[in-house]
C-alpha cells in the first residue's frame, strides 16, 4: 500500500473527458504521477490514478467512468464475500460452489469478461464523440458527410448503443445483487 488517503472522482464520461479531468487535477500538484490502467489494466480493473504528494504524503485520486467504478464495485464486493485474491486473478473461495446455475469460478469469469466489454463499449463512445465533433467541423466549414456515410454511422451507433445499454443493465443489476449480498457467503 503506497497511499493511506485517496478520493475518487466518478462521472458519467467518455474517455477524452476523463484525460480532460486527469489533466486538470495533475495541473494542480507538482510532480503528479499517472498511472493509467485503461491501458494496462489489472486482472480487469480500468481507471486512471493520480498520485500526488499533499503535506509530504503521497494521496491517490482515481477518476473513474460509470462503467469503470460499477465494474470496480462489483469485483470489491466479491472480493469481500468470496476472497481477496479475486483482485488479483486468483480463484474465489470454494470455486465450485453453486450460485443458481453457475459456479463461483464461472461468475467470476463472467464479471472479468465484462470488463473487456466496458472497454470496447467505451472506445466505441470515443470514437463516436471524435467523429462527432469532426462532422460538426465538417458542417462548420460548408462540408458534410455523404447521406450514405451518415446512415452507415447511425445504424453503427444504434448498434453499440444497445450493446451498452445492456452491459450497464447487466452491471447495474450485479452492482444491485452485490449490495444486497444474495450472492451467498
Amino acid at each position: 500500500m503506497q497511499d493511506l488517503v485517496g478520493a475518487r472522482v466518478v462521472a458519467e464520461m467518455t474517455r477524452g473527458e476523463q484525460d480532460r479531468i486527469v489533466e486538470r487535477i495533475k495541473a494542480r500538484f507538482v510532480n503528479a504521477k499517472v498511472v493509467d490502467r485503461r491501458v494496462r489494466p489489472s486482472h480487469g480493473y480500468r481507471a486512471v490514478h493520480i498520485i500526488v504528494k499533499v503535506q509530504g504524503r503521497p494521496v491517490e485520486i482515481q477518476v473513474r467512468t460509470r462503467l469503470q467504478d460499477l465494474w470496480a464495485q462489483i469485483v470489491e464486493r466479491l472480493a469481500d464475500e468470496w476472497g481477496r485474491g479475486i483482485r488479483y486473478g486468483e480463484p474465489p473461495l470454494e470455486p465450485t460452489r453453486r450460485l443458481g446455475q453457475m459456479t463461483r469460478q464461472g461468475f467470476v469469469d463472467r464479471v472479468m469478461e465484462l470488463a473487456e466489454e466496458v472497454d470496447v463499449v467505451e472506445r466505441v463512445a470515443q470514437l463516436r464523440a471524435e467523429y462527432d465533433r469532426l462532422s460538426e467541423a465538417l458542417q462548420a466549414r460548408g462540408q458534410a458527410l455523404s447521406n450514405p456515410e451518415e446512415e452507415e454511422m447511425a445504424a453503427v451507433t444504434a448498434r453499440f448503443e444497445e450493446r451498452e445499454r445492456r452491459i450497464r443493465a447487466l452491471l447495474e443489476g450485479l452492482h444491485n445483487a452485490t449490495a444486497s449480498r444474495r450472492l451467498g457467503a
